[in-house]
């Protein structure tokens, strides 16, 4: 359907009308200041920006955002937290899931300085949360994530996987469609070659470093 969509759009009325305003534009410059391929050229930049704007500044950008500040970043290993960590208990720091592999397995619950704030605990200490960011670089349809690791008595990070993604949403699944969200060719889910998000974790060491916090505790 969606291709079908695209076929209809761009092959019987976008791609027809463009070829239409560019030959009137070429002839209009030719006879009147003959420069016939200047009012061509500023015809056919008119129409390819109608649609297209935003397409190679979002690729640039995209690009920039995952080279220079994506990946998975470590400020504390969770032996080191554990050192600088002597009070710790035994009980502190016993996995709260009944299954350590699967995370969903773990309780959410309120952080003790904001109760409001509901987080997925691995211990009573180590906490894993993260947050979405969109349109970073407005009007570019540029979005980046956070997922971190932190210790709950003073919210401080152990590590954070940050990637970068961009589009307009998903038009089959967004609450508020968009005539936006039919521009699929923005659509970029994560910073790499991760298909998933759960690759994505497993590839970066993110995951790694979720089981070397609940092995703290075994």
């Amino acid at each position: 359907m969606i291709a079908l969509l695209y076929f209809v759009f761009f092959f019987l009325i976008y791609l027809p009308i463009s070829i239409w305003v560019i030959r009137k534009s070429y002839r209009f410059a030719k006879v009147n200041y003959q420069r016939g391929w200047l009012g061509g050229l500023v015809a056919a930049l008119i129409m390819y920006n109608l649609v297209f704007w935003d397409l190679i500044p979002t690729l640039i950008m995209y690009k920039y955002y995952c080279d220079t500040q994506a990946g998975f970043f470590v400020y504390k290993t969770p032996n080191q937290w554990k050192i600088e960590n002597p009070d710790l208990t035994t009980e502190d720091l016993k996995p709260l899931g009944k299954n350590k592999e699967m995370l969903w397995d773990f309780p959410v619950k309120g952080l003790i300085s904001d109760p409001s704030d509901k987080v997925l605990m691995i211990n009573q200490r180590i906490y894993l949360d993260g947050d979405i960011k969109r349109n970073i670089l407005y009007p570019l349809p540029i979005h980046k994530t956070t997922q971190f690791i932190a210790d709950s008595r003073d919210n401080q990070k152990l590590a954070k996987l940050v990637t970068y993604s961009s589009g307009y949403g998903n038009m089959w699944t967004s609450k508020d469609f968009s005539i936006l969200q039919l521009k699929r060719w923005l659509v970029k889910s994560y910073c790499g070659s991760y298909k998933t998000v759960s690759e994505l974790e497993r590839r970066s060491g993110y995951k790694a470093f979720i089981k070397q916090v609940i092995e703290l505790g075994e």
